[in-house]
């Protein structure tokens, strides 16, 4: 079927980089130059597949990936798959989300049904394994975009990158940079001159942050992006919870 370019992308697995679930940001200043945000980003390594013999010398592909950006109608398909994917991720630190299926369908809808918008859908065996979203910042709801409507921030030339989710299994394999990558060149294709993401802020004396836990912070600002002073705030009810509570999400922009 037609995957929004058209084309299949396959990745085979080796240890390149990491990746972890990315949101929100803040800043209110203008870009110095459009330039600057679509520099050249470099090539994502395209590792060699690994190879096994079997009894007959004849050799196979032990595994591979398979890298698909989704638009429109393509999106619809993948629904539940991503939902279900969406959900076991965001419910480790930082975010605790306790999903629910039917509300991450019709929130994963929007982007079937957003022009400019983009589903990067990785799969394993035909099993989704992870998965990066990305839309017009201007087609985000009110409460996302309030921090720049407060300020006055005209947003109509700006690109938002939604979740970036990965099974932990395929961490590790440069799938978090091919994730920028595809959204930068969809952001591009949109005359976007700016990106912006959040992320969650937990406070370092949450009871249930995970020792040896790794902040992505430096990862994210070798990808091109800076943390703002925006901040928007999100709501959703955490592991081991009966109520949803507020969250305070950082945008962070390019």
């Amino acid at each position: 079927g037609h995957h929004g370019d058209g084309r299949r992308h396959w990745v085979s697995l080796t240890r390149v980089g990491g990746v972890g679930a990315n949101m929100l940001a803040k800043h209110s200043a203008v870009p110095e130059s459009p330039g600057r945000f679509w520099r050249r980003l470099p090539r994502t390594p395209r590792p060699r597949a690994t190879f096994d013999s079997d009894t007959g010398g004849r050799h196979r592909l032990i595994v591979s990936l398979e890298v698909l950006p989704l638009t429109g109608s393509d999106i619809i398909a993948q629904l539940d798959g991503l939902a279900a994917l969406r959900i076991r991720v965001f419910r480790d630190w930082p975010y605790l989300y306790d999903g629910d299926p039917a509300y991450e369908r019709e929130y994963l809808r929007v982007y079937a049904e957003s022009p400019g918008s983009l589903v990067v859908l990785v799969r394993h065996d035909g099993e989704p394994v992870g998965a990066s979203t990305g839309t017009p910042l201007a087609a985000e709801p009110e409460y996302a975009r309030a921090p720049f409507i407060e300020r006055g921030i005209d947003v109509s030339r700006s690109y938002y990158y939604g979740e970036s989710v990965l099974l932990p299994d395929f961490r590790g394999r440069g799938l978090g940079l091919r994730f920028f990558e595809e959204r930068e060149k969809q952001a591009r294709r949109l005359g976007a001159e700016t990106a912006y993401f959040c992320a969650v802020e937990r406070p370092d004396s949450h009871p249930q942050k995970p020792p040896g836990h790794i902040c992505l912070n430096a990862y994210w600002r070798r990808r091109g992006f800076e943390p703002t002073d925006l901040i928007a705030h999100f709501s959703w009810r955490d592991v081991g919870q009966l109520a949803e509570s507020v969250k305070p999400m950082r945008f962070w922009r390019k």
